[in-house]
């Protein structure tokens, strides 16, 4: 299954870097649904999907759907590094955190 999800997430992005919106909205959808049945809702797999997604719902003018992707990022990031950095130094704990992923960059684009 994960290589479906690879190639599914691939197309997803290239058709994203075109602008074909409707054709990257199938492969993206399709690719999130399968990472999480097959990998967990709290893969990063499944978490880079989910930002895909949400990228691709702003623009498309979905900013609901675009907020409530980033919100869900956002909400599982933290609490991905509150796990993971339980057993970790103060240093290696503070620098664990550039690498989890963020619906951020999607909550303030929605702001302004």
């Amino acid at each position: 299954m994960i290589p479906r999800v690879l190639s599914l997430f691939g197309l997803g992005k290239v058709f994203l870097s075109k602008a074909q919106y409707p054709a990257a909205r199938l492969e993206l959808d399709q690719a999130l649904a399968l990472s999480s049945a097959t990998l967990g809702a709290e893969s990063p797999r499944t978490l880079a999907l989910l930002g895909r997604s949400g990228a691709l719902d702003y623009l498309e003018g979905r900013r609901a759907e675009a907020l409530e992707h980033a919100l869900a990022l956002e909400r599982t990031g933290r609490t991905l590094i509150v796990q993971s950095t339980r057993a970790l130094s103060e240093d290696e704990a503070l620098g664990a955190r550039t690498s989890v992923f963020s619906g951020i960059d999607v909550l303030v684009a929605l702001a302004s």
